[in-house]
């Protein structure tokens, strides 16, 4: 099985994602199917101290 890094060029893809959060301030994290975070732009406070922590959330905050 190939890892997440070996099947996406992740610079070309975090570059397309600090465009979309300059241009429309859309936050994104891309994770890869181990539940680890691979790219992450505009990340905030809350993801990190509250979506994340509590599992619930967190099973939500990685369907998107």
């Amino acid at each position: 099985m190939f890892s997440f890094k070996e099947l996406i060029n992740v610079d070309s893809l975090k570059k397309i994602a600090e465009n979309i959060y300059e241009i429309a301030g859309v936050h994104m994290a891309i994770a890869d199917a181990e539940g680890t975070v691979q790219i992450i732009v505009g990340d905030r406070d809350i993801c990190t101290n509250y979506h994340r922590m509590n599992q619930t959330t967190c099973n939500r905050y990685r369907m998107f």
